[in-house]
């Protein structure tokens, strides 16, 4: 007797699906842990990149600062002299904003480095943390730029100055752990 048999292709039957099922669960499985485990390695090196923009940041904001101040102090009894001359006090005034303005393009530097550390889309706290500590420095640089301008702006408290390092410092301490938390906060204390 002969046996017809409909073209179908080889004439074996097919797997039925479930015994598919499993091994596809299974591969979903190890690409889903995979991908968790790559996204935890780039967020730890995100981390890292911010702690390395902080403190190279914080060095130049130090640094700025710390001249400025140094200049104003050697400057202050001088400036406050009534036996100074007027020409003298310019002059001294004109170095301490001469040392601010020499601090804002270092302080600008290091910004436009901190806005290029790449991170993740999806890494909300890293860019919220991120976007903080820019405004911080923004307002540093603003500062410095202000007294560049004006000696008048010496010595003048801005909370909004304080405010935006506080921001700052809170929003790198909820991404940050361990010694780099501790290392934030001793560079962005109060």
């Amino acid at each position: 007797m002969t046996v017809d048999r409909i073209a179908s292709g080889t004439g074996r039957r097919a797997r039925p699906p479930r015994r598919r099922l499993p091994v596809v669960v299974v591969l979903a499985l190890v690409a889903l842990g995979s991908a968790v485990a790559l996204d935890r390695a780039q967020s730890h090196r995100e981390d890292t990149a911010l702690l390395r923009c902080v403190e190279h940041a914080q060095l130049q904001v130090s640094h700025a600062l710390g001249v400025v101040g140094a200049v104003a102090q050697y400057s202050s009894p001088q400036l406050s002299s009534p036996q100074v001359t007027l020409a003298v006090r310019r002059s001294l005034r004109a170095l301490v904003q001469q040392s601010a303005g020499q601090g804002v393009e270092p302080v600008e530097q290091q910004r436009a480095a901190c806005a290029r550390t790449s991170l993740r889309p999806w890494h909300r706290a890293q860019q919220r943390a991120r976007a903080a500590y820019l405004a911080y420095l923004d307002g540093e640089r603003e500062a410095l730029a202000a007294l560049a301008r004006d000696f008048n702006a010496y010595g003048v408290s801005d909370a909004a100055r304080s405010q935006r390092k506080a921001a700052a410092r809170t929003a790198l301490l909820q991404v940050l752990s361990g010694t780099r938390a501790e290392r934030v906060a001793a560079l962005l204390s109060p």
